[in-house]
């Protein structure tokens, strides 16, 4: 039968729910409901003004991807289901109906049946991924002051050191704390300690500051920072991509608030630093990129090169590239950008190379390309999976094939 509009196709679910519909347009409907779990749950708190505007705006995203070459995009974005849709324009303006009409009755689709149910795994496939690799999970390594190293996804939870005026704590995996003492440590003339969290591939870690400041590392990242803040600057150095929200504080001697700076280092020499009085802001440096992003969610930050200098308003990124080209983007994908710390990855008309940088990094393979690869992808996918499931779900564009070898990713076109 010829794909329906929206409203015909809504008439027709709604005729199919009343078990109307005639066999051809069971089986049109079925063709959809693949991709949706069963189990229904009726959705109580939404007004009806409520759920047209939640239609309304779940229609208008889907419907902007209608013109995105193979989309692949989740409808699920809890960290333990992980799902696609691949359709044509037509398919993809009759699954929105569905949701739609759903979202409009109030019915909505909780639970839906994991990744290994939905993709058939066949013999060659039990072959090619054969050496499957998980996910990777909370591993830092923290450097003290005086060079002594601790592992922190081995080492037992409780106070790890006394480093200066401030306790290092592990209170639970994942996280790690400084405390100051009830005391005015500003006016200590001593000279700051330093610490180094370190996360290797296939990590990440969450760092309480002596400030209150809280910062989230990704994968194949540092952070240098010192265990109290003395001076008139709080100043920390950022090795690959970390998340930030920084505390606002005042100095107790002359009641000015104290700026947080963040110094890139990007393979091995600053790359230009970003200013911020209190913000939530993230920082992708890793040295294989092409360009060091900032981009930001709240607040004010000004970033700074050698030449050149911008302030960002929230929404927007600030982009320098490698030949030191500083730009701001006006608006900024905000939820790719931070993606990774909510723990997905997204992208969105994204090459080859750019995704498997992030699955190498969180992965902790190697990659190895045996021909070109020109598709390009538009993806939600849990982090919370093992990289098998990553690869059949880029697979159903049908535009790239993956081989694993050990820890070795081969692409193939």
């Amino acid at each position: 039968m010829p794909t329906p509009t929206r409203n015909e196709f809504i008439a027709l679910v709604k005729k199919y729910q009343q078990q109307k519909a005639s066999p051809e347009e069971i089986e049109f409907i079925q063709q959809y409901y693949q991709y949706f779990d069963r189990e229904e749950k009726i959705s109580p708190g939404l007004s009806d003004k409520e759920k047209e505007l939640l239609g309304n705006k779940l229609f208008r995203n889907i419907e902007s991807r209608i013109d995105a070459p193979n989309p692949l995009h989740s409808i699920d974005s809890t960290p333990s289901k992980i799902f696609s849709l691949n359709f044509s324009k037509g398919r993809k303006i009759a699954a929105a109906a569905i949701v739609l009409f759903l979202i409009g009755t109030g019915v909505f689709l909780l639970r839906n049946q994991s990744a290994q149910k939905q993709i058939a795994v066949n013999q060659n496939d039990s072959q090619r991924f054969k050496n499957d690799i998980g996910p990777g999970g909370d591993k830092a390594v923290l450097t003290l002051a005086d060079g002594t190293k601790i592992n922190l996804d081995s080492v037992h939870n409780g106070i790890l050191s006394q480093q200066g005026y401030a306790k290092v704590a592990k209170f639970k995996s994942g996280l790690l704390t400084y405390h100051l003492p009830n005391i005015n440590v500003a006016e200590k003339n001593t000279a700051p300690l330093y610490n180094i969290i370190t996360t290797p591939r296939g990590g990440q870690y969450q760092v309480i500051l002596a400030d209150g400041s809280k910062v989230w590392l990704n994968a194949a990242s540092s952070l240098r920072y010192p265990t109290s803040f003395t001076g008139k600057q709080r100043i920390v150095e950022l090795t690959g991509e970390a998340y930030f929200e920084v505390a606002h504080l005042t100095s107790k001697i002359e009641k000015n608030k104290l700026p947080f700076i963040v110094k890139i280092i990007n393979s091995s020499e600053q790359r230009g630093e970003v200013e911020v009085l209190g913000t939530h802001f993230n920082i992708n440096a890793y040295s294989d990129e092409s360009a060091v992003k900032t981009t930001l969610l709240e607040g004010s930050v000004k970033m700074t090169t050698e030449i050149k200098s911008v302030l960002l308003i929230p929404g927007q990124q600030a982009q320098l590239n490698n030949n030191g080209d500083l730009k701001i983007i006006p608006d900024a994908d905000i939820d790719e950008a931070i993606a990774w710390k909510n723990g997905m990855f997204e992208f969105k008309k994204a090459d080859i190379k750019t995704i498997m940088r992030q699955v190498a990094r969180w992965y902790d393979v190697d990659i190895e390309y045996r021909n070109n690869v020109d598709e390009k992808f538009y993806a939600e996918i849990s982090r919370n999976t093992n990289v098998t499931n990553v690869f059949k779900m880029l697979e159903e564009t049908g535009g790239v094939h993956f081989q694993i070898e050990g820890k070795k990713v081969v692409i193939l076109p």
